[in-house]
């Protein structure tokens, strides 16, 4: 009886494997930092053919405020100077890529702060258990040198949780929890705060989610029972990343993410990511004892995006089989009427 667990500590949030692609999934900081709206939205199912297996869908949007725009082109995107010199390939104008021409900048520009706003939208399922999760984002982008910014960010917002009693199969038909019917109900107030220190070559980042450390109960509908009580624990974020151009065409990024949960092994991924114009990009990812992912994407006209990664698990874990988990992402780039799309360079 001295040996029954009665506090479990697990992940209490989704995994992502496109983190280099959407990392304002994990780093509030991140909105603003360019000079469109972006729009993402994505789906991921893990270890299909596991009974029970996570779902999430999530959807994210930021745009900046306050950033001045100098000749049509923001400063913080301008990586190549004067024209592009290579002939466009038979892929590149398909895919609408244009020959694109930036300015040279005066003497006299100063770069000055800028803001960031957004929202991020999460519905997560586990087995009999969702999650309904909504943030506002606010981040304050501070230029350090003309070409390397500072961001603090943050997410404020609020998480419902569910347990579908119709779905648990009980070994008690009288378990006092779910036995008596009725789904059980909660809802607490979440949030997550980042820094980042960014520039078109490279970026670096710490964030850390569930900063409230709030307790949350389960109840029933009419809320006279109180069935359940969990607290949200923190979880930390590291990312860095680095573009480094090979040629006018290609350039390959490598970049990295630590994830720190509490209870539970520190998890780190390894990323390499080649770009084509900035409209074809694949990669290879290996998260540490756990997975290897293959990642690829496309953009039409800097504007629309595609994303897809298959991760392939590698766990030595007997009581696990060999699974495999699928994530999708899509994109939108609403930029003003005088401006071109600009692609994400790093992440």
């Amino acid at each position: 009886m001295l040996a029954i667990p009665y506090i479990g500590i697990s992940q209490q949030i989704p995994l992502y494997s496109q983190y280099i692609w959407n990392a304002y999934l994990i780093n509030p900081a991140i909105g603003g930092a360019e000079n469109f709206l972006d729009i993402k939205a994505g789906y991921r199912t893990q270890w299909i053919g596991l009974e029970g297996s996570p779902k999430t869908f999530f959807l994210t949007a930021n745009t900046q405020l306050g950033k001045k725009v100098l000749n049509r082109e923001d400063k913080d995107v301008i990586i190549r100077e004067g024209k592009f010199k290579s002939k466009s390939s038979k892929v590149a104008g398909v895919l609408g890529y244009k020959t694109p021409e930036y300015p040279n900048i005066p003497r006299n520009y100063k770069v000055r702060p800028h803001h960031g706003v957004g929202i991020q939208a999460m519905v997560d399922r586990i087995g009999p258990f969702s999650t309904v999760a909504v943030y506002g984002n606010y981040a304050y982008h501070l230029p350090i040198t003309s070409k390397i910014y500072a961001s603090a960010g943050a997410f404020i917002g609020v998480k419902q949780y569910k347990l579908d009693a119709s779905r648990v199969t009980l070994d008690n038909p009288d378990d006092q929890l779910v036995g008596t019917g009725g789904d059980l109900n909660g809802m607490t107030p979440d949030g997550m705060a980042g820094l980042m220190l960014y520039s078109d070559r490279f970026y670096v980042g710490l964030s850390a989610s569930q900063i409230f450390n709030a307790n949350f109960k389960l109840r029933k509908k009419a809320g006279q029972y109180v069935s359940a009580e969990a607290q949200l624990e923190p979880h930390f974020f590291a990312t860095g990343g680095y573009r480094l151009r090979i040629t006018r065409e290609f350039a390959f990024a490598p970049s990295t993410l630590v994830r720190i949960y509490p209870g539970t092994d520190l998890s780190v991924d390894l990323t390499g990511k080649i770009n084509y114009l900035d409209l074809l990009w694949g990669g290879v990812s290996y998260r540490a004892g756990e997975a290897v992912v293959f990642l690829a994407g496309i953009s039409y006209g800097h504007m629309f995006d595609f994303g897809y990664s298959y991760d392939m698990s590698v766990s030595k874990r007997k009581k696990f089989p060999s699974v495999v988990s699928h994530e999708i992402m899509v994109g939108y780039r609403m930029v003003n009427n005088d401006a071109r799309g600009k692609p994400s360079f790093v992440w």
